[in-house]
């Protein structure tokens, strides 16, 4: 089982039955970086490298990994199959309480069996048979779920917490951070007093903290191509069900990122997203699978925005802009790059890559085929590297945001899907903010698929088109070609659709049903279109 690529050859079929449990001691360590994951030094269980034509088959054995363990890596492979497994930790990587008591800043909460602690320099320390985490210096995600929907509780509030003596605040946080102390009343009672006003938080419904960084995806893919995931069920992952970078052709069936009862102890499936997909081409195929219960969206599909900072001939240095993204070089010989200007996102040119290096960790060096017209501030995407996408019959939900989020200039096709997703079903961006997620969408259609209650946490629409950009006259639309036919939305807040920046937008067919399981006032309309153009919104029942 340790280094398994040393035992596997070519045109191989390995058959691994039986339950066991993997240890740290059983696995290799190699230093990885995956995109919107923290890199550095893993502990992989099954390391699949510069491999051909192998088969997986765990003949639906169980395994559970104890401690800060990545099972799976694919790592420069063709053509290989992993299934009929489950995938478990000894103890999850986030911790949960119910909310017994608020009042202005501070909160009394019951520590769940199966989470342990200890309170040391008034702060929490989460624990287990193999790890600690002192939650002084991370970021701790603090969400309300409701145990009787066993989902996100309406209308809740995400914050950022740290715990502890002196703790300070993050000034990189991306969203409202409270430090806190706490004191043990015993029976596994804590009182946690913080530096600022949570009377958002509600006695009765349960709290989520995940206290971990993103170490520990369950099976992670990189530069790679026709991969294929069947019958794999993930009951809980540190990070992402699944992450797959610069890779290509990926099929998936019978993936379940869900809870599993006699399996699972908490509320969370996985820490983040359920799957993600970074700078992939060729088509990734999603179908019959379940994605519930994550802290993150179901599917995220996207590229990667760079900046250029120097230019020298034929030569620019492009800066990565997000620190998960740090030591990845997103670029190849004769990728094909689109250079945009920032405050426009109209399109200076397009390029081919002669050659590109890492200079430093969140620096790529490109050597251009062509001499390229771009300047300093310029973002830059590697138009070659997005995929078209196929997702069917595929469920998701009950999670913290979104359902699939889908940024990919490919041909897109989401169809016969049902979408429970506690903010948008579906979300279509383009990041020039924080992720730097691009692209813009060429050709996408959203047809039959139903969307019950989005929006539990936020939103007023169930499907949101959002790029993140800013709207000039020179380059108006972002998106191009998106078709919405024929689904049902059965919604407690009015709204259906939001458009912003689109060229091509049809709304067809679709059914609105108001829902009465959750209230909330909303005024938004039926469909929503914000600088738009060639616009059709025809036959729907609202």
């Amino acid at each position: 089982m340790k280094i398994i690529d040393k035992t596997i050859d070519d045109n191989s079929v390995l058959i691994l039955e039986g339950d066991r449990n993997i240890y740290v001691s059983d696995c290799e360590k190699r230093e990885y970086y995956f995109s919107n994951n923290d890199g550095g030094l893993k502990n992989i269980a099954f390391l699949l490298k510069d491999k051909k034509n192998i088969s997986l088959d765990f003949h639906g054995a169980k395994l559970i990994f104890n401690g800060r363990i990545l099972p799976f890596v694919i790592d420069g492979c063709d053509d290989v199959t992993l299934k009929n497994l489950t995938i478990n930790y000894d103890r999850p990587f986030y911790s949960q309480a119910d909310i017994i008591s608020v009042s202005g800043n501070s909160m009394v909460i019951r520590m769940d069996e199966g989470f342990p602690y200890k309170i040391e320099n008034e702060g929490l320390v989460f624990t287990s048979a193999t790890w600690e985490n002192d939650t002084s210096d991370c970021w701790v995600l603090m969400q309300e779920f409701d145990p009787l929907t066993r989902s996100l509780a309406i209308d809740s509030v995400l914050r950022i917490g740290r715990f502890g003596k002196n703790t300070e605040k993050d000034p990189l946080s991306p969203l409202p951070m409270v430090t806190f102390t706490a004191r043990d009343l015993g029976n596994n009672l804590i009182e946690l007093n913080g530096d600022d006003d949570i009377s958002h938080y509600r006695a009765g419904f349960k709290l989520i903290m995940t206290h971990e960084k993103r170490e520990c995806p369950a099976i992670a893919i990189t530069r790679s191509k026709n991969i294929k995931i069947e019958n794999v069920n993930i009951v809980h992952a540190g990070s992402m069900g699944l992450i797959a970078q610069l890779s290509e052709n990926i099929s998936i069936t019978g993936l379940n990122v869900r809870l599993f009862e006699g399996l699972s102890c908490g509320l969370v499936s996985t820490n983040c997203d359920a799957t993600h997909f970074v700078n992939c081409r060729g088509l990734i195929r999603i179908n019959k699978s379940v994605f519930n219960n994550m802290m993150d969206d179901g599917v995220n599909i996207h590229g990667v925005y760079t900046e250029a900072v120097r230019t020298e001939g034929n030569c620019v240095w492009l800066k990565i802009m997000h620190f998960q993204q740090y030591g990845i070089n997103f670029y190849a010989e004769n990728d094909i790059i689109a250079v945009h200007e920032r405050s426009t996102v109209a399109t200076r040119g397009v390029y081919t890559v002669a050659k590109s290096e890492l200079t430093a960790p969140d620096i790529i060096k490109v050597t251009f085929k062509e001499l390229p017209q771009i300047e300093a501030g310029d973002f830059v995407d590697n138009v070659s590297m997005h995929p078209d996408v196929i997702i069917e019959n595929t469920e998701t939900g009950f999670n913290r945001p979104r359902g699939f989020l889908l940024t990919t200039n490919g041909n897109v096709i989401i169809r016969n899907n049902v979408f429970n997703s506690c903010s948008y079903g579906i979300h279509i961006a383009g990041d020039m903010t924080y992720w730097f997620e691009s692209t813009g969408t060429k050709n996408v259609l959203i047809e039959d698929n139903i969307f019950r209650n989005n929006c539990v946490q936020f939103g007023d629409y169930s499907i949101a088109i959002t790029p993140e950009y800013e709207e000039t006259t020179k380059e108006e639309y972002f998106h191009e070609n998106i078709k919405i036919r024929n689904n049902k939305f059965y919604s407690f807040v009015p709204g259906a659709v939001y458009a912003k920046g689109v060229d091509g937008l049809e709304i067809t067919g679709n059914l609105l049903e108001k829902s009465y399981d959750y209230y909330r006032k909303s005024s938004a309309p039926a469909v929503e279109t914000i600088n738009c153009r060639n616009v059709i919104i025809d036959k729907n029942i609202f």
